[in-house]
């Protein structure tokens, strides 16, 4: 999918290989995955719970081939999750890109000084263990591991607007009026803010 001049978005959601548990040496490109389970994501550990007495916790293993076109010489390449449950671990051709932790948010890695021409290999190792620093710590809720959203791989110019890279801030906040100052009065007294915007360009 074209999104604009110079960038482009790619779904790479199709075609992973999925193994449920801990393994040593998964991320090393040539581990042999070939018995692992075959995959489309969104993907979830646990089959729906109103089939399955319990739900998993600890650790899931995916991998995938990406194969570097030769399109995409002289271009940055950018990993981007949507999101995982609950923390994931990043590698590429066995390198260790990062680790995200939380599952709701999205997330990204830059891919570009580890990919080869032809065939790379992306391995994520994913575990939804209780971490009482990592929100929902509780409550009524399926907690299944997982990369439970989409998956892209963004293609950009060497010289582009980074991911997330728009913004707008406040430098300062203020009354309309010199009355409205020593009170606290917002249906009479509205706030006026102070904008800033920018783009940040890698």
């Amino acid at each position: 999918m074209n999104v604009g001049a110079g960038r482009e978005k790619v779904n790479i959601n199709r075609d992973w290989k999925f193994y449920l548990g801990d393994v040593n040496g998964a991320e090393v490109p040539d581990y042999d995955d070939s018995k692992w389970t075959d995959a489309n994501l969104p993907h979830s550990f646990s089959i729906p719970y109103f089939m399955w007495k319990d739900v998993y916790h600890g650790y899931g293993w995916y991998r995938k081939e990406i194969d570097m076109s030769s399109a995409w010489k002289g271009r940055e390449v950018v990993l981007e999750f949507e999101a995982s449950f609950i923390d994931t671990e990043v590698y590429l051709n066995g390198k260790r890109l990062g680790e995200h932790v939380g599952g709701y948010t999205g997330f990204h890695f830059d891919l570009t000084p580890y990919m080869t021409n032809g065939k790379n290999i992306l391995a994520v190792r994913v575990n939804n263990l209780w971490n009482a620093r990592v929100a929902p710590r509780a409550g009524d809720h399926q907690f299944s591991g997982g990369i439970y959203r989409d998956v892209y791989l963004n293609m950009t110019d060497p010289l582009h607007v980074d991911c997330n890279g728009t913004f707008f801030y406040s430098t300062s906040v203020s009354h309309s009026s010199a009355t409205c100052a020593s009170q606290i009065d917002v249906d009479n007294c509205p706030l006026q803010f102070t904008f800033h915007s920018g783009m940040e360009f890698v």
